[in-house]
């Protein structure tokens, strides 16, 4: 019988494109949580990627919903990588509409949308401050009722129909209207992920203070915008804004998708980006 209750934060069939040989063993994770800054190697199914009942709601009669639909998303992974390393100049239709089906569902499975929510009530901290003379068992009362309602938010976005339409015909607007390229990596570095996969270049704002801040979901796209998501250690789709004056084609039909190895500095700045925009832990190439 299927254990329903680990539901991987990341899922098994995107970890193993980021381990020594795909074979989802040997995976250099680094825990941004911990004050240990030690890089451990992990295997797919240890417990740094997975939260028990992390998805699991009671509003459905089938409280593993969430989880069983997430399930059906992952099985076409494989099928896309295998499209995407035949690096042909067009990716088919089908591999087009799941990968971005894959982009969205992995933004809305991210624990950043539940962190980020907390962090925008702002409770923890400032809260905190007015109750530490309170009780222990009374701060963590308030503690719970904050993850709770933290847990309700996130999976709002997939009980709430409007809601998750507004999510779903953001990210899939940006990604009939940008650019496709597929970055190789070079040799002598490969590309990070994390628990949060993914991020955008708001351009209009580097125009503005000269600083490339990467914003960690794909929700704010504007004609300008990039966006970045680590596909395997290997590749990393990336969407960028059509030349100005350019016909935008959004046929995904007739659209080419270019190939692109990259240097070590841009793979190295997309790194860091990518660490700028975790959530609890990074995904290494190697231990540094």
């Amino acid at each position: 019988m299927a254990n329903y209750q680990k539901q991987h934060i990341l899922p098994k069939t995107y970890l193993k494109y980021f381990s020594r040989d795909y074979t989802g063993k040997g995976i250099f994770t680094k825990d941004l949580i911990s004050q240990n800054d030690k890089i451990k190697i992990k295997n797919q199914g240890d417990k740094i990627f997975w939260k028990k009942d992390y998805y699991t709601d009671g509003r459905f009669e089938d409280k593993y919903v969430i989880e069983k639909s997430l399930s059906i998303v992952e099985s076409s992974y494989h099928s896309i990588i295998d499209s995407i390393g035949r690096e042909e100049p067009k990716i088919s239709l089908e591999t087009k509409i799941n990968l971005t089906r894959w982009i969205i569902f992995s933004k809305l499975r991210s624990p950043m949308l539940r962190v980020d929510y907390e962090r925008k009530m702002s409770f923890k901290n400032s809260l905190a401050n007015l109750i530490s003379n309170e009780t222990t068992s009374e701060f963590k009362i308030f503690i719970d009722h904050l993850d709770r309602h933290s847990k309700k938010h996130h999976l709002d976005h997939f009980f709430d129909l409007e809601l998750f339409n507004k999510f779903f015909t953001e990210l899939a607007d940006c990604a009939i209207r940008k650019q496709w390229q597929i970055l190789i990596a070079p040799e002598t570095i490969r590309f990070w992920t994390s628990d949060n996969p993914g991020f955008t270049i708001l351009a209009d704002r580097f125009q503005k203070t000269g600083l490339a801040i990467p914003y960690p979901f794909f929700n704010r796209p504007t004609f300008d915008s990039y966006h970045f998501f680590p596909l395997t250690n290997k590749y990393c789709l990336s969407l960028i804004p059509h030349e100005k004056g350019s016909k935008i084609n959004i046929d995904w039909k007739d659209e080419l998708v270019e190939y692109n190895i990259i240097t070590k500095t841009y793979c190295s700045k997309l790194n860091q980006y990518t660490a700028m925009t975790a959530c609890d832990f990074l995904i290494l190439d190697r231990i540094y």
